[in-house]
């Protein structure tokens, strides 16, 4: 298990090193952004000024290059959700295709005691409309 949360780790951040920034997120596009798993701890988790978080969201891919790495995931989703449907957890990425936006994906900081435990408490993946950016989230 531990190997699985460093690798999504690295994952996460090389993806978030190679994708463009996102301007502010306004109060009316705060109604616009998704979770993929909605987990309340989120905006709470993820508070703070940019570069004294202990974990945050930075952008990830596109709809469709998302729900392509969700289609390779099966066997994992299965074992770790066993009360999920495979078909559910997909809707909610195949609904996103052909909108403009991206998902943004949990990322931490290594040096903070709290940062690994921070980061597993985020959702795994949040979707924000284009020019829009989550809830601590690092544009």
């Amino acid at each position: 298990m531990k190997a699985l949360t460093v690798t999504l780790a690295a994952t996460c951040l090389a993806l978030a090193s190679a994708a463009p920034s996102s301007p502010a997120t306004t109060g009316q596009d705060q109604a616009a952004i998704e979770t993929a798993t909605a987990r309340p701890a989120d905006a709470a988790l993820a508070a703070g000024p940019p570069g004294q978080r202990a974990c945050w969201y930075e952008p990830g891919p596109d709809a469709a290059a998302m729900l392509t790495r969700q289609r390779h995931t099966r066997a994992w989703y299965i074992h770790t959700s066993p009360s999920g449907t495979w078909d559910q957890h997909l809707r909610q990425f195949t609904d996103k295709i052909g909108k403009k936006g991206r998902w943004w994906t949990p990322a931490y900081n290594t040096a903070d005691p709290q940062g690994l435990s921070c980061w597993t408490a985020l959702s795994g993946a949040v979707w924000a409309p284009a020019g829009t950016t989550p809830p601590g989230g690092r544009p």
